[in-house]
C-alpha cells in the first residue's frame, strides 16, 4: 500500500525549510498546490496515473517545483518533499547535496522532464530493510 504525503505535511517541510535556511513563508496559490499534492494519487479506472513509487515521487517534485505554489522554497520543498515520499515508502534516496541541487535546478529550469527525473530518483534510491540497505534496481 502506497503512502502519500498530506498537504498539512507538505506545508510543515516547507515551513521547516524556510525556519532553516530562509526565505518568506506562505503560499502563492493554494489551487496549484492542491494539483500538486494530488498528482501522485490520480487513477484512472482504479489504476494509479504513474504506475511506480519512482513515478509518484517525481510528481511530487516536478509538480511542485513547476507549480511555483509557495512564495519562497520551491524548489527545496519539491525536492524534500520527494523524499520524504520516498522515505516514507520504504526507500533512502542518497544523493549528494550537490546531486540534489543541480537535479531541482534542472527541473525548474525545465531541462530535466518527469520522466528522466523517475529515472534519476530510480538510480539514487535504495531499499531500506530492517537495518540494511538494497539498491533497488530498476
Amino acid at each position: 500500500m502506497v503512502r502519500f504525503l498530506s498537504e498539512e505535511i507538505v506545508l510543515a517541510i516547507h515551513d521547516d525549510l524556510i525556519r532553516l535556511y530562509g526565505g518568506t513563508y506562505g503560499v502563492r496559490d493554494s489551487d496549484r498546490l492542491d494539483a500538486a499534492i494530488q498528482m501522485p494519487r490520480a487513477t484512472f479506472d482504479g489504476d494509479f496515473l504513474h504506475p511506480t513509487i519512482f513515478h509518484m515521487a517525481a510528481a511530487y517534485g516536478f509538480h511542485l517545483c513547476q507549480n511555483h505554489p509557495f512564495l519562497d522554497g520551491n524548489k527545496r520543498t519539491a525536492g524534500m518533499v520527494m523524499f520524504t515520499f520516498l522515505q516514507l515508502n520504504g526507500l533512502e534516496p542518497v544523493a549528494s547535496e550537490l546531486d540534489y541541487y543541480r537535479t531541482m535546478m534542472e527541473v525548474a529550469d525545465g531541462h530535466m522532464s518527469g520522466n528522466r527525473l523517475v529515472g534519476k530518483l530510480s538510480k539514487l534510491s535504495t531499499q531500506c530493510v530492517g537495518r540494511m540497505a538494497f539498491k533497488v534496481l530498476p
